[in-house]
């Protein structure tokens, strides 16, 4: 429509072809509609059975759609007006705004008496299943049908759809309540270390601060975690009170929420103060403590100027604010002896005095740092003092420079060069010296105050090797202060690290997914958390990490990009593009199959007897599994009737039957061992072993939020549903009201990615954007107990979590059975 490439930028032409291209096929809907009304009047009238109203088409109403000869000539002189022409002609007046449920739901028409054209954009398969033609246009050979009886034409989201209950089922009047199970946030695995810095303090009272996505997490030494949870998007920076039992925590802004800090206790959790919404801009992107007046604290936001503001703390005012940089502001903190605020950033580093004026207001007074003759690094990273007052900076370089008072300026004292490869990711000042960590040489080293390498005795270390890039450091608290040798490390592929330099030991002590997370599965009470490149097994009740799986044990293996479980069999699947590798509970793997074409979704029947895997173009492909010698899998049936790409596969109690629905509210039954599409009047009473699917009889609920579903599982009487904006909601089940409420939970900054049950009363939530694994325990119905295993050495908190890789699971490809998945023949 007259898009001008030079005044539009990517996400605008994106959203102007998207629009054309649903435009387009719902034109194509359309015509395809009219071709089969039109058919109705060329096939002579013969009385048929009412389980069978089939509507057979002319040769004419199978060409191509975009051949204007099998269009009839009333629609071809229709079609010369414009698309905005077409849309008024076929779509209805619409309702009235109607007032929805305290859930904050859209509004969700359901009923048969629509127009014609409005009500005939749907049309229905073989099964009996609507089929709607928005989004993706009729193929030349799909059948027409009328609607099965007892069915329900809903409209959704601008779509129209014919949803089916079970035959059986008596609805209750009006059942829009919440579930009587509620979401408690149990655990939350790893550590957030993308984009967040200085984001890891050990806190005075014996417990570790750190955050992950919009949470403030407490670890305690027993491994229990204490979670502070009143953010609404990512917290972007934290700071830890020196003297008194308060963290400040500063999040950033979304399209809802304004950027602003909240004050809180770490013993009780409870909120002091919540300030700053609408002064600062974009995310608080640094936060600091006055040491000399306890009272107030600094921020700096993320705004073009960087802002520098001092805040009253106890009562929220802002005292006095100012610009502090065009460039990126890496680092903030108060000097314990001269009370300075000093921030560091882009090729630059400046010192901030507090002033009063005339009229007793509150001023900062900046100046900067002169490097004179050293190297002008081209990010300063981090800070530390010294206890007489110097000022440490750590830069992109690996150079460490010692900051002298103002005399009238502040230059460098004393400098170590190259004290660490490829750049410092962090200071932090002990009682008896200073720790310096390696963006990328994952070293941390001891330093004395004489600026030169901690001495050391017999058996002790000063240069301790994480094997990880390291974001953050955190001295130990101790009875004697901060100790030098005792510290905590935040690493790069977020994880947290204990190591004790007297003996050069290290531990995990928090340990989560380091990479985008590809899917979610679950056996023996087990949680398996599948990224592109491992497998790792978590247990439920300690945390712990039970076995991890490398995809490179694999011969020519590719990325991770499926999972799949079965509890009965103490099978897992994982596809590796083009082959099948299965292993056990305990990480050993039993063998590996090549497929073609590679596989991005599998599901296990109950009995694990048989392997459903949906190739790239949402054909499904039904292997048995034998694990009793020969070829582990071979090939039973493959069926493609979806128009629309898959969103989510579901298996029979018995085995008998898959059940898939699409992106365009498709959904469909076939017989796994024939692949023969079953018709809905003879499977919508079927139990289902799993039930994913957000579209659907039993999803109306789901289909009808605000928020748009991402991933659905059923847990027992209720649906458990993760939505675009992270949110974790609970739904009755089977949720057939599109008024019917949900309980919110927020949990994640992302979409959530994958929901998986873990047992009885456990669910798993995680988004691929950022790498947030969590735990939520279902209050509500007693479980049955859950033997869980224990780790290897486990003893709880900060103590060694060590990660046991079975021999097997590192086996060489030539241990393990390769086989190619059979094809009957011809």
């Amino acid at each position: 429509r007259g898009i001008i490439m030079g005044d539009c930028s990517v996400d605008e032409l994106k959203a102007a072809l998207q629009a054309r291209d649903e435009e387009v096929a719902y034109l194509r809907g359309l015509v395809a509609e009219l071709n089969a009304k039109l058919a109705v009047h060329l096939v002579p009238s013969s009385p048929r059975p009412e389980s069978s109203l089939k509507i057979s088409t002319p040769p004419t109403a199978h060409r191509a759609l975009g051949s204007t000869s099998s269009i009839p000539r009333f629609v071809r002189q229709r079609s010369a007006g414009t698309i905005d022409d077409h849309l008024r002609f076929a779509t209805p007046k619409r309702a009235g705004p109607e007032e929805v449920s305290d859930s904050s739901r859209k509004q969700s028409l359901s009923g048969s008496r629509s127009s014609m054209l409005h009500s005939s954009r749907d049309t229905l398969s073989d099964d009996g299943v609507a089929t709607p033609f928005a989004d993706s246009p009729l193929p030349p050979e799909a059948p027409v049908q009328s609607a099965v009886e007892g069915g329900e034409r809903v409209q959704v989201k601008g779509r129209t759809m014919t949803v089916f209950p079970p035959k059986d089922f008596t609805p209750k009047d009006k059942d829009t309540d919440v579930p009587v199970e509620s979401l408690q946030l149990d655990y939350v695995y790893g550590y957030r270390s993308k984009g967040v810095r200085c984001n890891l303090i050990d806190l005075h009272i014996g417990a570790t601060l750190y955050t992950i996505g919009s949470m403030c997490v407490l670890l305690h030494p027993d491994g229990s975690q204490q979670i502070y949870s009143e953010h609404t998007a990512e917290v972007r920076s934290v700071a830890a009170h020196s003297k008194e039992s308060v963290v400040a925590s500063g999040q950033a802004g979304t399209d809802t929420e304004a950027a602003h800090i909240r004050v809180w206790d770490p013993a009780t959790l409870a909120t002091a103060r919540e300030f700053g919404a609408g002064r600062i801009q974009r995310a608080v992107a640094c936060l600091a403590f006055c040491i000399a007046d306890p009272t107030l604290l600094a921020s700096i936001d993320d705004s073009v100027h960087h802002t520098v503001t001092i805040w009253s703390w106890t009562t929220g005012e802002a005292l006095t604010h100012t610009k502090g940089h065009t460039e990126p502001i890496m680092a903030a903190a108060f000097n314990a002896v001269t009370y300075q605020l000093v921030t560091c950033g882009k090729a630059h580093i400046h010192f901030w005095t507090m002033t009063h004026d005339a009229n007793h207001h509150l001023q900062l007074v900046k100046k900067p740092g002169l490097f004179q003759t050293f190297e002008k690094p081209k990010m300063l990273t981090c800070l530390a003092f010294a206890p007489s007052g110097e000022v440490l900076s750590g830069d992109s370089s690996g150079n460490i420079y010692v900051w002298g008072p103002a005399v009238p300026n502040h230059m460098i004292l004393n400098a170590i060069k190259n004290a660490h490869k490829n750049g410092v990711g962090a200071l932090a000042a002990a009682e008896h010296g200073f720790l310096s960590a390696g963006i990328k040489d994952g070293l941390v080293k001891l330093w004395a105050w004489t600026y030169q390498a901690f001495p050391v005795q017999s058996g002790e270390l000063n240069v301790i090797n994480i094997n990880q890039p390291i974001r953050a450091l955190a001295p130990m608290a101790t009875t004697e202060g901060l100790s030098i040798a005792q510290f905590l490390v935040g690493t790069l592929e977020n994880a947290i690290v204990s190591a004790d330099a007297a003996d050069g030991s290290i531990a995990v002590v928090a340990a989560g997914p380091k990479d985008p997370i590809v899917g979610l599965a679950s056996v023996r009470g087990l949680l398996l958390c599948a990224t592109s490149t491992q497998i790792a097994a978590y247990a439920v009740e300690n945390h712990g990490e039970i076995w991890s799986w490398e995809a490179s044990s694999v011969e020519d293996a590719a990325a991770i990009a499926a999972i799949d479980a079965c509890e009965s069999k103490d099978l897992v699947a994982i596809s590796l593009s083009n082959q099948i590798a299965l292993i056990n509970a305990e990480g050993n793997l039993v063998g590996v199959a090549a497929i073609q074409p590679k596989a991005v979704q599998l599901r296990f029947s109950p009995d694990a007897s048989s392997l459903a895997v949906v190739a790239p173009d949402s054909t499904i492909t039904v292997y048995q599994v034998c694990l009793d010698g020969g070829d582990i899998l071979s090939h039973r049936s493959s069926f493609k009737d979806l128009h629309a790409p898959l969103q989510t596969l579901d298996w029979s109690a018995d085995g008998l039957f898959v059940f898939a629905s699409s992106s365009s509210y498709e959904l469909m039954a076939w017989a796994a061992a024939s692949g023969t599409v079953m018709p809905y009047g003879d499977v919508r009473s079927t139990e289902w072993a799993s039930y994913t699917s957000r579209v659907g009889w039993a999803s109306h609920g789901v289909m009808a939020l605000e928020q748009s579903a991402t991933a659905v599982e059923r847990v027992g009487r209720v649906l458990a549903v993760g939505s675009e904006e992270g949110d974790v909601l609970l739904l009755k089940f089977p949720s057939y009201h599109p008024r019917a409420r949900a309980r919110r939970v927020q949990g994640h900054i992302a979409a959530i990615t994958a929901v998986k049950a873990v047992g009885h009363n456990y669910i798993a939530t995680a988004s691929a954007q950022d790498s947030t694994l969590c735990l939520w325990r279902i209050n509500g119905a007693e479980p049955p107990p859950v033997e869980v295993p224990q780790p290897v050495g486990a003893t709880g908190g900060l103590a060694d979590v060590a990660v046991s890789v079975p021999e097997a699971a590192a086996s060489t490809p030539a241990e393990v059975p390769v086989t190619t998945a059979s094809t009957p023949a011809e």
